[in-house]
Protein backbone atom coordinates (compact mmCIF):
# COMPACT_ATOMS: atom_id res chain seq x y z
CA UNK A 1 0.00 0.00 0.00
CA UNK A 2 1.14 3.50 -0.89
CA UNK A 3 2.47 6.34 1.73
CA UNK A 4 -0.57 8.33 0.77
CA UNK A 5 -3.15 5.64 0.93
CA UNK A 6 -2.11 4.70 4.49
CA UNK A 7 -2.68 8.20 5.52
CA UNK A 8 -5.89 8.29 4.47
CA UNK A 9 -6.64 4.84 6.14
CA UNK A 10 -5.40 6.34 9.57
CA UNK A 11 -7.57 9.37 9.41
CA UNK A 12 -10.67 7.77 9.29
CA UNK A 13 -10.99 6.33 13.07
CA UNK A 14 -9.37 9.15 14.77
CA UNK A 15 -11.68 11.49 13.44
CA UNK A 16 -14.78 9.28 14.74
CA UNK A 17 -12.99 8.97 17.73
CA UNK A 18 -12.88 12.96 18.02
CA UNK A 19 -16.40 13.59 17.24
CA UNK A 20 -17.87 11.13 19.40
CA UNK A 21 -17.79 13.13 22.97
CA UNK A 22 -19.74 15.56 21.12
CA UNK A 23 -22.84 13.65 19.90
CA UNK A 24 -22.95 12.01 23.20
CA UNK A 25 -23.27 15.04 25.00
CA UNK A 26 -26.13 16.25 22.68
CA UNK A 27 -27.99 13.19 23.31
CA UNK A 28 -27.34 13.94 26.90
CA UNK A 29 -29.14 17.38 26.73
CA UNK A 30 -31.81 16.89 24.56
CA UNK A 31 -33.77 14.08 27.24
CA UNK A 32 -33.08 16.49 29.85
CA UNK A 33 -36.09 19.11 30.75
CA UNK A 34 -36.49 23.04 30.37
CA UNK A 35 -35.99 24.13 34.17
CA UNK A 36 -32.80 22.12 34.61
CA UNK A 37 -31.96 23.41 31.12
CA UNK A 38 -32.94 27.78 31.69
CA UNK A 39 -32.57 29.75 34.44
CA UNK A 40 -34.66 33.01 34.86
CA UNK A 41 -32.66 36.00 36.26
CA UNK A 42 -34.83 37.78 38.79
CA UNK A 43 -32.16 39.95 39.96
CA UNK A 44 -32.39 41.61 36.74
CA UNK A 45 -33.22 45.83 37.07
CA UNK A 46 -36.50 47.15 35.77
CA UNK A 47 -35.90 48.73 32.20
CA UNK A 48 -36.55 52.30 32.08
CA UNK A 49 -38.93 53.96 29.94
CA UNK A 50 -37.80 56.21 26.96
CA UNK A 51 -37.92 59.28 27.83
CA UNK A 52 -39.94 62.18 25.26
CA UNK A 53 -37.76 64.15 23.03
CA UNK A 54 -37.46 67.55 24.22
CA UNK A 55 -37.89 70.47 21.70
CA UNK A 56 -35.19 72.28 20.29
CA UNK A 57 -34.81 76.04 20.77
CA UNK A 58 -36.22 76.53 17.24
CA UNK A 59 -39.32 74.27 17.30
CA UNK A 60 -40.35 75.93 20.40
CA UNK A 61 -40.23 79.37 18.89
CA UNK A 62 -41.99 77.75 15.91
CA UNK A 63 -44.47 76.66 18.47
CA UNK A 64 -45.03 79.90 20.16
CA UNK A 65 -45.58 81.61 16.68
CA UNK A 66 -48.32 79.41 15.78
CA UNK A 67 -50.17 79.36 19.75
CA UNK A 68 -49.89 83.40 19.14
CA UNK A 69 -51.79 83.20 16.09
CA UNK A 70 -54.37 80.82 17.13
CA UNK A 71 -54.72 83.05 20.07
CA UNK A 72 -58.01 84.97 20.02
CA UNK A 73 -57.86 89.08 19.48
CA UNK A 74 -59.74 90.22 22.08
CA UNK A 75 -58.32 87.84 24.92
CA UNK A 76 -54.67 89.33 26.09
CA UNK A 77 -52.47 86.22 26.48
CA UNK A 78 -49.20 86.18 28.40
CA UNK A 79 -46.69 83.89 26.31
CA UNK A 80 -44.17 83.20 29.36
CA UNK A 81 -47.45 81.80 31.30
CA UNK A 82 -47.73 79.45 28.44
CA UNK A 83 -46.84 75.64 29.14
CA UNK A 84 -44.96 73.80 26.54
CA UNK A 85 -45.55 70.20 26.51
CA UNK A 86 -42.85 68.03 25.03
CA UNK A 87 -44.47 65.52 22.64
CA UNK A 88 -43.11 61.78 22.22
CA UNK A 89 -41.40 60.82 18.77
CA UNK A 90 -43.80 57.97 16.92
CA UNK A 91 -41.56 55.18 15.68
CA UNK A 92 -42.10 54.51 12.10
CA UNK A 93 -41.50 50.61 11.18
CA UNK A 94 -38.68 50.44 8.82
CA UNK A 95 -40.58 48.10 6.91
CA UNK A 96 -42.55 50.24 4.40
CA UNK A 97 -45.38 48.44 2.77
CA UNK A 98 -45.47 48.35 -0.76
CA UNK A 99 -49.43 48.49 -2.77
CA UNK A 100 -49.65 48.29 -6.02
CA UNK A 101 -52.01 49.87 -8.46
CA UNK A 102 -54.70 46.54 -10.03
CA UNK A 103 -54.55 47.15 -13.89
CA UNK A 104 -58.30 45.51 -13.78
CA UNK A 105 -59.76 47.41 -10.82
CA UNK A 106 -59.07 51.11 -13.29
CA UNK A 107 -61.51 52.29 -14.80
CA UNK A 108 -61.33 51.01 -18.88
CA UNK A 109 -62.13 53.93 -21.40
CA UNK A 110 -65.43 51.90 -23.35
CA UNK A 111 -65.84 53.15 -26.83
CA UNK A 112 -68.07 51.87 -29.53
CA UNK A 113 -66.67 50.65 -32.82
CA UNK A 114 -69.05 51.32 -35.20
CA UNK A 115 -70.38 54.63 -34.17
CA UNK A 116 -69.36 57.35 -36.59
CA UNK A 117 -67.43 60.02 -34.54
CA UNK A 118 -65.46 57.39 -32.97
CA UNK A 119 -62.18 58.83 -31.05
CA UNK A 120 -60.22 56.18 -29.52
CA UNK A 121 -58.09 56.67 -26.85
CA UNK A 122 -54.48 57.91 -27.00
CA UNK A 123 -51.94 55.43 -27.18
CA UNK A 124 -49.01 54.94 -25.42
CA UNK A 125 -45.72 57.17 -26.41
CA UNK A 126 -42.09 55.73 -26.96
CA UNK A 127 -41.61 57.31 -23.41
CA UNK A 128 -43.99 55.52 -22.32
CA UNK A 129 -42.79 52.57 -23.39
CA UNK A 130 -39.46 53.32 -22.30
CA UNK A 131 -40.18 53.99 -18.87
CA UNK A 132 -41.93 50.26 -18.81
CA UNK A 133 -39.03 48.96 -20.35
CA UNK A 134 -36.51 50.81 -17.08
CA UNK A 135 -39.23 49.99 -15.44
CA UNK A 136 -38.76 46.23 -15.60
CA UNK A 137 -35.26 45.99 -15.54
CA UNK A 138 -34.79 47.89 -12.62
CA UNK A 139 -37.80 45.65 -10.84
CA UNK A 140 -36.95 42.18 -12.57
CA UNK A 141 -33.18 41.97 -12.78
CA UNK A 142 -32.52 44.25 -9.98
CA UNK A 143 -29.98 46.08 -11.24
CA UNK A 144 -29.46 49.91 -12.56
CA UNK A 145 -29.03 50.50 -16.82
CA UNK A 146 -25.76 51.80 -18.03
CA UNK A 147 -25.72 55.24 -19.09
CA UNK A 148 -25.24 55.60 -22.69
CA UNK A 149 -21.81 56.85 -23.97
CA UNK A 150 -21.31 60.46 -25.14
CA UNK A 151 -20.70 59.25 -28.74
CA UNK A 152 -24.25 57.82 -29.09
CA UNK A 153 -26.23 61.23 -27.71
CA UNK A 154 -23.87 63.59 -29.64
CA UNK A 155 -25.98 64.99 -32.94
CA UNK A 156 -23.86 65.63 -35.68
CA UNK A 157 -26.65 67.40 -38.27
CA UNK A 158 -29.83 67.25 -37.55
CA UNK A 159 -30.64 66.88 -41.51
CA UNK A 160 -32.79 64.14 -42.28
CA UNK A 161 -31.16 61.15 -43.11
CA UNK A 162 -33.76 60.71 -46.37
CA UNK A 163 -34.69 63.24 -48.53
CA UNK A 164 -38.09 63.71 -49.59
CA UNK A 165 -38.98 63.98 -53.48
CA UNK A 166 -40.20 67.00 -54.58
CA UNK A 167 -43.82 67.63 -55.53
CA UNK A 168 -42.70 67.84 -59.69
CA UNK A 169 -41.10 64.93 -59.28
CA UNK A 170 -44.28 62.42 -58.52
CA UNK A 171 -45.99 60.19 -61.07
CA UNK A 172 -49.30 62.38 -61.60
CA UNK A 173 -48.19 66.12 -60.61
CA UNK A 174 -49.45 69.61 -60.60
CA UNK A 175 -48.61 71.77 -63.61
CA UNK A 176 -46.84 73.93 -61.54
CA UNK A 177 -45.24 72.13 -59.28
CA UNK A 178 -43.60 70.18 -62.45
CA UNK A 179 -42.87 73.72 -64.06
CA UNK A 180 -41.11 74.40 -61.11
CA UNK A 181 -38.98 71.30 -60.66
CA UNK A 182 -38.04 71.24 -64.50
CA UNK A 183 -36.96 74.90 -64.26
CA UNK A 184 -34.43 74.13 -61.34
CA UNK A 185 -32.91 71.45 -63.55
CA UNK A 186 -32.36 73.74 -66.39
CA UNK A 187 -30.79 76.13 -64.26
CA UNK A 188 -28.35 73.72 -62.83
CA UNK A 189 -27.52 72.35 -66.57
CA UNK A 190 -26.92 75.95 -68.07
CA UNK A 191 -24.33 76.48 -64.80
CA UNK A 192 -22.98 73.34 -65.89
CA UNK A 193 -22.34 74.45 -69.59
CA UNK A 194 -21.10 77.75 -68.34
CA UNK A 195 -18.66 76.01 -66.22
CA UNK A 196 -17.45 74.06 -68.92
CA UNK A 197 -16.98 76.95 -71.95
CA UNK A 198 -15.00 78.76 -68.85
CA UNK A 199 -12.66 76.15 -68.65
CA UNK A 200 -12.85 75.11 -73.00
CA UNK A 201 -11.72 78.80 -73.36
CA UNK A 202 -8.85 79.79 -71.70
CA UNK A 203 -7.21 76.04 -72.95
CA UNK A 204 -5.45 76.35 -75.70
CA UNK A 205 -6.46 75.47 -79.25
CA UNK A 206 -4.98 71.95 -80.44
CA UNK A 207 -3.05 72.17 -83.97
CA UNK A 208 -3.24 76.00 -84.10
CA UNK A 209 0.12 78.09 -83.30
CA UNK A 210 -0.77 81.12 -81.36
CA UNK A 211 1.66 83.15 -83.13
CA UNK A 212 -0.06 84.87 -86.13
CA UNK A 213 1.10 85.76 -89.72
CA UNK A 214 2.75 89.13 -89.48
CA UNK A 215 4.06 88.81 -85.39
CA UNK A 216 7.14 88.37 -86.75
CA UNK A 217 7.27 90.76 -88.72
CA UNK A 218 6.31 93.30 -86.29
CA UNK A 219 8.63 91.93 -83.74
CA UNK A 220 11.68 92.72 -85.86
CA UNK A 221 10.40 95.89 -86.61
CA UNK A 222 10.12 96.83 -83.05
CA UNK A 223 13.54 96.08 -82.31
CA UNK A 224 15.07 98.00 -85.37
CA UNK A 225 13.15 101.61 -84.08
CA UNK A 226 14.37 100.49 -80.45
CA UNK A 227 17.92 100.62 -81.95
CA UNK A 228 17.50 103.82 -84.04
CA UNK A 229 15.92 105.91 -80.73
CA UNK A 230 18.90 105.02 -79.03
CA UNK A 231 21.01 106.21 -81.69
CA UNK A 232 19.36 109.46 -81.45
CA UNK A 233 19.16 109.94 -77.57
CA UNK A 234 22.66 110.49 -77.67
CA UNK A 235 23.12 112.51 -79.76
CA UNK A 236 20.74 114.75 -78.48
CA UNK A 237 22.09 114.46 -74.93
CA UNK A 238 26.39 115.55 -74.64
CA UNK A 239 27.78 114.73 -72.00
CA UNK A 240 26.91 117.66 -69.33
CA UNK A 241 28.95 119.25 -66.91
CA UNK A 242 29.00 119.03 -63.49
CA UNK A 243 27.90 122.70 -62.50
CA UNK A 244 27.41 122.93 -58.23
CA UNK A 245 24.18 125.49 -58.02
CA UNK A 246 23.67 127.68 -55.25
CA UNK A 247 20.45 127.24 -53.22
CA UNK A 248 18.02 129.90 -52.91
CA UNK A 249 18.22 131.42 -49.44
CA UNK A 250 15.46 132.83 -47.82
CA UNK A 251 15.72 136.63 -46.12
CA UNK A 252 15.89 136.42 -41.73
CA UNK A 253 12.19 137.55 -40.73
CA UNK A 254 12.14 140.86 -38.79
CA UNK A 255 11.11 142.05 -35.28
CA UNK A 256 7.57 143.02 -36.55
CA UNK A 257 6.78 140.12 -38.32
CA UNK A 258 7.96 137.47 -35.74
CA UNK A 259 5.77 139.49 -33.29
CA UNK A 260 2.77 139.67 -35.77
CA UNK A 261 3.17 135.66 -35.91
CA UNK A 262 3.42 135.40 -32.50
CA UNK A 263 0.30 136.96 -31.84
CA UNK A 264 -1.18 135.10 -34.59
CA UNK A 265 -0.76 131.77 -32.74
CA UNK A 266 -1.91 132.95 -29.54
CA UNK A 267 -5.35 134.08 -31.04
CA UNK A 268 -5.09 130.70 -32.86
CA UNK A 269 -4.65 129.08 -29.27
CA UNK A 270 -7.73 131.02 -27.35
CA UNK A 271 -9.86 130.18 -29.94
CA UNK A 272 -9.89 126.71 -29.78
CA UNK A 273 -9.86 126.82 -26.04
CA UNK A 274 -12.97 128.78 -26.56
CA UNK A 275 -14.36 126.26 -28.59
CA UNK A 276 -13.45 123.04 -26.90
CA UNK A 277 -14.94 124.75 -23.85
CA UNK A 278 -18.34 125.70 -25.63
CA UNK A 279 -18.22 121.82 -27.13
CA UNK A 280 -17.83 120.60 -23.32
CA UNK A 281 -20.96 122.64 -22.75
CA UNK A 282 -22.73 121.57 -25.09
CA UNK A 283 -21.91 117.72 -24.58
CA UNK A 284 -22.89 118.34 -20.80
CA UNK A 285 -26.56 119.67 -21.51
CA UNK A 286 -26.92 116.69 -23.83
CA UNK A 287 -25.51 113.85 -21.49
CA UNK A 288 -29.40 112.36 -20.95
CA UNK A 289 -29.19 111.76 -24.61
CA UNK A 290 -26.17 110.28 -25.03
CA UNK A 291 -26.22 107.81 -21.99
CA UNK A 292 -29.57 106.87 -23.78
CA UNK A 293 -27.72 106.28 -27.22
CA UNK A 294 -24.48 104.05 -24.90
CA UNK A 295 -27.81 102.31 -23.55
CA UNK A 296 -28.94 101.32 -27.13
CA UNK A 297 -25.82 101.24 -28.97
CA UNK A 298 -24.94 98.66 -25.67
CA UNK A 299 -28.11 96.80 -26.36
CA UNK A 300 -27.82 96.55 -29.97
CA UNK A 301 -24.52 94.88 -29.20
CA UNK A 302 -25.66 92.17 -26.74
CA UNK A 303 -28.55 91.13 -29.42
CA UNK A 304 -26.15 91.06 -31.86
CA UNK A 305 -24.38 88.35 -30.20
CA UNK A 306 -26.82 86.37 -28.98
CA UNK A 307 -28.09 86.31 -32.53
CA UNK A 308 -24.55 85.51 -33.61
CA UNK A 309 -24.61 82.55 -31.05
CA UNK A 310 -28.15 81.21 -31.87
CA UNK A 311 -26.97 81.57 -35.85
CA UNK A 312 -23.73 79.49 -34.84
CA UNK A 313 -25.49 77.04 -33.21
CA UNK A 314 -27.86 76.52 -35.91
CA UNK A 315 -24.99 76.30 -38.21
CA UNK A 316 -23.40 73.55 -37.03
CA UNK A 317 -26.09 71.53 -36.82
CA UNK A 318 -27.78 72.32 -40.22
CA UNK A 319 -24.96 73.29 -42.15
CA UNK A 320 -21.73 70.69 -43.50
CA UNK A 321 -18.56 70.60 -42.07
CA UNK A 322 -15.10 70.29 -43.47
CA UNK A 323 -13.82 66.62 -42.60
CA UNK A 324 -11.04 65.12 -44.64
CA UNK A 325 -9.46 66.57 -47.38
CA UNK A 326 -11.87 66.31 -50.22
CA UNK A 327 -14.69 68.54 -51.82
CA UNK A 328 -18.14 67.33 -51.10
CA UNK A 329 -20.21 66.87 -54.61
CA UNK A 330 -23.84 66.30 -53.72
CA UNK A 331 -25.90 63.59 -54.93
CA UNK A 332 -27.10 63.89 -58.57
CA UNK A 333 -31.17 62.91 -58.47
CA UNK A 334 -31.46 60.61 -61.65
CA UNK A 335 -34.07 62.80 -64.33
CA UNK A 336 -36.10 61.33 -67.33
CA UNK A 337 -36.60 63.47 -70.46
CA UNK A 338 -39.98 63.46 -72.03
CA UNK A 339 -38.46 61.07 -74.99
CA UNK A 340 -37.25 58.75 -72.35
CA UNK A 341 -41.16 58.11 -70.69
CA UNK A 342 -42.43 55.10 -71.77
CA UNK A 343 -46.19 54.38 -71.43
CA UNK A 344 -45.62 51.90 -68.47
CA UNK A 345 -43.55 52.08 -65.67
CA UNK A 346 -42.52 48.21 -65.73
CA UNK A 347 -41.09 49.69 -69.09
CA UNK A 348 -38.89 52.74 -67.27
CA UNK A 349 -34.79 51.71 -67.18
CA UNK A 350 -33.50 51.97 -63.76
CA UNK A 351 -32.11 55.27 -62.62
CA UNK A 352 -30.36 55.98 -59.49
CA UNK A 353 -27.84 54.10 -57.35
CA UNK A 354 -28.77 53.31 -53.39
CA UNK A 355 -25.60 53.14 -52.06
CA UNK A 356 -23.97 56.11 -53.27
CA UNK A 357 -27.32 57.92 -51.89
CA UNK A 358 -26.84 56.94 -48.88
CA UNK A 359 -23.13 57.39 -48.77
CA UNK A 360 -23.54 60.95 -49.63
CA UNK A 361 -25.83 61.56 -47.02
CA UNK A 362 -23.23 60.32 -44.52
CA UNK A 363 -21.10 62.93 -45.80
CA UNK A 364 -23.68 65.70 -45.99
CA UNK A 365 -24.58 64.93 -42.13
CA UNK A 366 -20.78 65.29 -40.84
CA UNK A 367 -20.63 61.63 -40.11
CA UNK A 368 -18.30 60.27 -43.02
CA UNK A 369 -15.21 62.63 -43.98
CA UNK A 370 -14.55 62.79 -47.18
CA UNK A 371 -11.20 61.43 -48.86
CA UNK A 372 -8.26 63.71 -51.09
CA UNK A 373 -5.20 63.76 -52.21
CA UNK A 374 -2.67 64.47 -49.46
CA UNK A 375 -0.70 67.65 -49.67
CA UNK A 376 2.63 66.98 -50.90
CA UNK A 377 4.92 69.33 -48.18
CA UNK A 378 7.89 70.84 -49.74
CA UNK A 379 10.40 69.57 -47.07
CA UNK A 380 13.24 67.68 -48.22
CA UNK A 381 13.41 63.84 -47.30
CA UNK A 382 16.91 63.45 -47.66
CA UNK A 383 19.95 65.47 -46.65
CA UNK A 384 22.81 66.77 -48.73
CA UNK A 385 26.47 64.83 -47.72
CA UNK A 386 29.07 67.37 -47.28
CA UNK A 387 32.71 66.06 -46.52
CA UNK A 388 34.59 68.07 -44.31
CA UNK A 389 38.46 67.78 -44.45
CA UNK A 390 39.86 69.10 -40.83
CA UNK A 391 43.57 70.55 -40.72
CA UNK A 392 43.81 68.63 -37.37
CA UNK A 393 42.90 65.17 -39.50
CA UNK A 394 44.52 65.54 -42.60
CA UNK A 395 44.70 62.44 -44.83
CA UNK A 396 48.48 61.04 -45.04
CA UNK A 397 49.22 60.90 -49.02
CA UNK A 398 52.46 60.15 -50.12
CA UNK A 399 55.22 63.38 -50.19
CA UNK A 400 53.29 64.60 -46.97
CA UNK A 401 55.17 65.33 -43.56
CA UNK A 402 54.40 64.09 -40.46
CA UNK A 403 55.19 66.52 -37.58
Amino acid sequence: MGKGKKKGWKRVPREADENIHDVNLKRHISNLPDEEMFVIDTTALPLEEEKPAELTFKQKAALKHKLCKSALKDEDVDMKDLEFKTFPRVAFSSETIKTRSNKLDQASTKYDLWEEDNTKPAESTSNDFEAVGIEHYDKVLQRKRRKAPKATRFVPNIIPAVEIPKEGASYNPTLDSYVAYANQIVQEELKMEKAEKKINKNLPAKNVSNVGPGAEFEDFRSLLNRDEEEDASDDENPISTNVSSKTARTKPKTIKQKKLALLRKIQSLQKDKESMSKKQLQEFSNLKKTLRDVRKEEDEHKAKIAARKQQKVLDSLTKRKKLGRGEFKAYEEPVLLTEELTGSLRQLPSRGNILEERFKSLQKRNILPIAGERKKSNRKTTLKVKFVEKRSVKEVTKGSRVL
